[in-house]
C-alpha cells in the first residue's frame, strides 16, 4: 500500500526531469540558455569575445546562485518526503543521478550551439556533434574522476545519461537497421577518443599531441594528416579552448561541478558577442 501511494506521490510531486529517462530542463534550449545567461558574469573581452574564449586567463565556471540558471533541487516534506524515501529517491545513487543529469544538460546545451562549430570551422553534423559531446564529456569526467568519495559513481551516472541521449540521437538520425552495431561503434569511438585525450594531456606528451588528437577525433573524416600553418589554425584554436577549459574546471569547486551549476566559457563568450552585436545595431 505504501509503495503504491509513494508512486502516486512521485508522479504528482516530482518533476519529470528527475525520472530515469532523459528529459530536457527548462534551460535546454540554447536560445533560452543564452538569454538567461545574462545574469552570469564573465571576464571576456567585449571587443573580441572569441579571442577571450581562447586566450583569456582561466576562471571558475560557477554559476552565481542568484542566476536564473542556478539549479536548486526541490525540497519535499511530510508524507511526500516519506514516500519518496521509501522509493529510494534520497539514496546516494539517485541523488548522484539527478546531479549528473543537471551537468549533462549543460554539456548538451553547449554542443548544440551552432556557434561552437562556426568558431572552429566545423560543419554541424551528427558526427561533429557527437565528437563535441565526447570532448565535453571527457573534460568533465577528467575533472571529477579523482574526487572522493563520489567521483567514480558520478562519472558512471553521467555516462549512463550520455548513452541514453546517444540512443535518442541515433534514432532521430533515422537509424533503424543495425542499431546495436551503430551503438557499439559509437561506444568504441568514445573510449578511443577519451584514451587519446588522456594521453595528450600528460606532461611528458609532445606539445602538439592534443592538436593531433583533436584533428583525428573531431576534424578528420579519414586518415589524412593534420595540415600545417594557417590551415591548422582551427585545430590549434580548439586545442587552446580545451586547455583553457581544463584550467577553468580545475578552478571550479567540485561540489559546484557535481551539482551541475556551471556554464561553459563558450556560452558566456557567445552571450557577450550576441549582446555586443545587438548594441551595435541600435
Amino acid at each position: 500500500m505504501y509503495v503504491r501511494w509513494g508512486m502516486k506521490e512521485l508522479r504528482r510531486k516530482v518533476p519529470s526531469s528527475y525520472y530515469l529517462h532523459l528529459r530536457p530542463y527548462p534551460y535546454s534550449s540554447s536560445a533560452a540558455l543564452h538569454k538567461a545567461a545574462s545574469s552570469c558574469s564573465t571576464s571576456s573581452d567585449p571587443k573580441n569575445p572569441r579571442k577571450s574564449l581562447l586566450f583569456s586567463k582561466p576562471q571558475p565556471l560557477s554559476i552565481p546562485p542568484e542566476s536564473k540558471l542556478w539549479h536548486q533541487e526541490r525540497e519535499f516534506t511530510g508524507l511526500s518526503r516519506l514516500g519518496l524515501r521509501i522509493l529510494g529517491y534520497y539514496n546516494r545513487k539517485s541523488i548522484l543521478m539527478r546531479k549528473a543529469r543537471t551537468l549533462y544538460s549543460r554539456i548538451s546545451n553547449v554542443v548544440e550551439n551552432p556557434s561552437l562549430y562556426a568558431t572552429f570551422g566545423l560543419e554541424k553534423s551528427f558526427r561533429t556533434v557527437y565528437s563535441m559531446l565526447i570532448l565535453h564529456m571527457w573534460l568533465c569526467l577528467a575533472r571529477t574522476k579523482g574526487e572522493q568519495p563520489d567521483g567514480r559513481d558520478f562519472g558512471e551516472a553521467l555516462y549512463v545519461l550520455f548513452m541514453e541521449d546517444l540512443e535518442h540521437r541515433v534514432t532521430d538520425a533515422g537509424v533503424r537497421m543495425h542499431f546495436s552495431k551503430w551503438m557499439s561503434e559509437l561506444e568504441k569511438m568514445f573510449y578511443g577518443a577519451v584514451k587519446v585525450y588522456d594521453e595528450a594531456m600528460k606532461s611528458e606528451s609532445p606539445k602538439d599531441a592534443l592538436a593531433h588528437a583533436l584533428w583525428k577525433n573531431v576534424f578528420a573524416e579519414d586518415d589524412s594528416p593534420m595540415p600545417n600553418g594557417q590551415e591548422a589554425a582551427p585545430v590549434q584554436n580548439l586545442a587552446q579552448y580545451v586547455r583553457r577549459e581544463t584550467g577553468c574546471l580545475a578552478l571550479t569547486d567540485k561540489e559546484i561541478i557535481f551539482s551541475g551549476n556551471i556554464l561553459f566559457s563558450a556560452d558566456n563568450s557567445w552571450k557577450d558577442e550576441e549582446n555586443s552585436n545587438d548594441e551595435s545595431t541600435v
